[in-house]
């Protein structure tokens, strides 16, 4: 019987962390190109393997550019934002750099970060087989009841910084202290249920 109160504790626990993914938001992997997605000057395809899917994007068509999409987000509520970073190997600069942005909705800054990826050891003759995709991950608390996350390229060439399998999650979690009452809570009732079988 304590084998199966630890069982219901650990799956309770379990499930009031796991991250949601936000319903809103779209087409992280660009499998339907550039749909949900503003953009400007970006291209989408597969000229190496995707991280994820079929396609991805440049973030420099023919010079810099940038992708964003808005989403609906709950004030006061966290959320994980991650995805996978490449270049184009196909020419110069060897490092890519393209900044994170998120936003509320009165486009005050949340969040703001600088990335790179070094194209070192690849190019176009073996894009078809590239694994260098680089996984990365953020936290932010929203403000406003929408919130846009948007990349923009640093390079101002037709070779930038590429991304792939963009995904936000809300993890907001209840406060330790009242996780680990709730839990046990469920827990003496559950022992109690239990104790008349």
């Amino acid at each position: 019987m304590q084998k199966v109160i630890m069982v219901f504790v650990m799956v309770i626990a379990f499930l009031l962390s796991a991250p949601i993914q936000a319903s809103a938001f779209t087409n992280g992997s660009f499998e339907s190109g550039l749909a949900g997605w503003e953009n400007y000057n970006v291209d989408v395809g597969s000229w190496w393997l995707p991280s994820h899917g079929s396609y991805c994007v440049d973030l420099s068509g023919m010079s810099a550019g940038w992708v964003r999409q808005s989403f609906s987000t709950n004030p006061g509520s966290t959320y994980a934002v991650s995805f996978d970073m490449a270049g184009n190997m196909y020419s110069s600069p060897t490092i890519k750099t393209m900044v994170v942005d998120i936003l509320d909705a009165s486009s005050v800054s949340l969040y703001s970060q600088q990335y790179t990826f070094n194209t070192t050891g690849w190019s176009g003759a073996n894009a078809s087989s590239f694994n260098g995709w680089e996984y990365h991950s953020l936290l932010f608390t929203a403000t406003s009841d929408i919130t846009t996350l948007k990349f923009t390229s640093l390079i101002n060439t037709a070779y930038g910084p590429s991304i792939d399998n963009v995904q936000v999650y809300t993890t907001t979690i209840p406060e330790p202290s009242c996780m680990f009452l709730f839990v046990m809570a469920l827990a003496v009732c559950l022992f109690k249920v239990l104790s008349k079988i």
